[in-house]
């Protein structure tokens, strides 16, 4: 295998937060919980060649942002979906090929993934999208048995499990997703270069947040 010559960089532990899909007019009131991660994160960009041609790149990370030279990659995951904002860094456009990405969720199994160009798309999941040179596009993506199931699963928790619950109740629900990891997987053309990208969270921690409450108006 053929380096780049880049060092390996250290998992980064990033946190963000596991929120509640809300659909209706709503307004605010004092109480309710919802969990906070803690994740291990990681990337690796992997060419698409045989042989010595075969290439594997390290990007960089900073917070859920993952930067090489040719693309820069920002996340934003809750319970709900996962949103990522794709920034093409060259002058020539980058293909996506979101039929061919993947997902293998905290239990290990493996799915393909849905994917829109707005957060409550009810369309045909995307296909392949094309990225103008330094241009950017943002997608939601969901596990496929998660946005087509009924009711939908959520990422680490059953849905509404936070309904009624203490902070140590949400806690200890949300306690068994430590150690566990998701991942993406997403093949990218770069010019006439096939690139394959690999996402990686884990869960370290773990703790409950004090929100506001959300009622219909």
């Amino acid at each position: 295998m053929k380096s780049s010559g880049r060092s390996m960089t250290a998992p980064l532990e990033i946190a963000f937060v596991s929120h509640i899909l809300l659909v209706s007019s709503l307004a605010c009131q004092s109480g309710g919980y919802l969990a906070d991660y803690t994740f291990q994160a990681s990337a690796m960009r992997v060419s698409h060649e045989t042989g010595p041609e075969r290439e594997t790149v390290v990007p960089t990370i900073a917070e859920m942002t993952f930067a090489d030279d040719s693309v820069e990659c920002t996340w934003k995951i809750n319970d709900y979906g996962v949103r990522v904002e794709l920034s093409d860094k060259t002058t020539h456009p980058i293909s996506i090929l979101w039929t061919e990405a993947g997902f293998r969720d905290e239990a290990g199994k493996e799915q393909r993934l849905f994917v829109s160009r707005a957060f409550e798309d009810k369309g045909a999941s995307v296909e392949r999208f094309d990225i103008d040179g330094q241009q950017r596009a943002e997608f939601w993506i969901f596990p496929w048995d998660y946005k087509t199931g009924n009711p939908p699963r959520a990422l680490f928790v059953p849905p509404g499990y936070s309904v009624g619950k203490t902070s140590e109740e949400i806690v200890g629900l949300a306690a068994p997703v430590v150690g566990k990891t998701i991942r993406f997987e997403i093949p990218m053309v770069i010019g006439d270069a096939r690139y394959d990208y690999t996402f990686t969270f884990t869960a370290t921690k773990v703790s409950a947040r004090g929100l506001r409450k959300f009622v219909p108006t």
